[in-house]
């Protein structure tokens, strides 16, 4: 079902592109949908007990040949092909394109190229439709937080200076950039998926647990220390003590730099789980 609606969605957004449609709602809207498809498959792959992750398209190489399959992957291969809509995009960003058809059709089974490709793509967008500073530096960033879901630190940490220097260069408010690098709830990736962290303004809390901890530079959470509660049952700090340290964060801006571990304090709200 997954595969068949990420087909879906290929095909959607190729119509778009087809016709030059780089600044449509709609069709980052598609891309989306396209990467929280992915990111289920990666959650799938690492939380669940799976010995590898499962293919998004059928394993032989010479499956795009075969019905049934074939309706399935042309649309999804012709995406991951398809030249970025700006030039200097394309300079930007390091492609994972490769004229091998072996390596070509493992990145198509692989949720970290697929996701990648649409986050490409999604900067492309906005760099050809004249984005604002903020918008590219954002969408440069969350390449580099799935990079580091991936544990591509180095890659990483790289993509996330480039993106604080664009900032700089294009003369950001500093509250732009804390947005981005130091908000004060610490963003938990992907950040296109809810923040687990974050206050539900939709709820009124019915307790409360104010926690301190470290983000390092390669987004682990560590050294959690547990400052006050209010109305906290009695597993709520074990549940989120697991949250901390099962997740990757977006690492923190500090005095310009990316520190190697930047203190956090911040109030987690619970809610009446019923």
């Amino acid at each position: 079902m997954l595969a068949e609606a990420q087909r879906n969605y290929a095909d959607a957004i190729g119509i778009m592109l087809r016709q030059g449609l780089y600044g449509s709602d709609e069709l980052r809207a598609l891309e989306l949908e396209v990467l929280r498809g992915v990111d289920l498959l990666r959650s799938r792959y690492q939380h669940g007990g799976f010995g590898r992750p499962i293919p998004m398209v059928p394993a032989s190489v010479v499956a795009s040949n075969i019905e049934p399959w074939r309706s399935r992957m042309a649309p999804v291969a012709e995406l991951a092909d398809w030249e970025l809509p700006d030039p200097t995009a394309s300079r930007l960003l390091e492609s994972d394109a490769s004229g091998n058809v072996v390596t070509r059709h493992l990145r198509l089974m692989d949720p970290y190229h697929r996701g990648r490709q649409s986050l490409r793509r999604l900067y492309a967008y906005g760099a050809a439709s004249s984005g604002s500073s903020l918008s590219q530096a954002d969408a440069f960033v969350q390449i580099a937080d799935w990079d580091l879901l991936y544990s591509h630190n180095g890659q990483a940490v790289a993509s996330y200076e480039v993106a604080h220097a664009m900032l700089e260069r294009a003369g950001a408010p500093s509250a732009s950039i804390e947005q981005l690098f130091a908000p004060p709830t610490p963003i938990v990736l992907p950040a296109f998926q809810p923040n687990p962290l974050a206050r539900d303004a939709a709820r009124d809390p019915t307790g409360h647990i104010d926690v301190a901890f470290e983000i390092t530079k390669y987004g682990r959470g560590r050294a959690v220390e547990f400052l006050d509660a209010a109305n906290a049952p009695e597993n709520a700090k074990q549940r989120l003590l697991n949250l901390i340290r099962s997740n990757r964060f977006r690492p923190r801006l500090m005095d310009g730099e990316f520190a190697d571990a930047a203190p956090v304090r911040m109030r987690y709200y619970l809610y009446d789980r019923g």
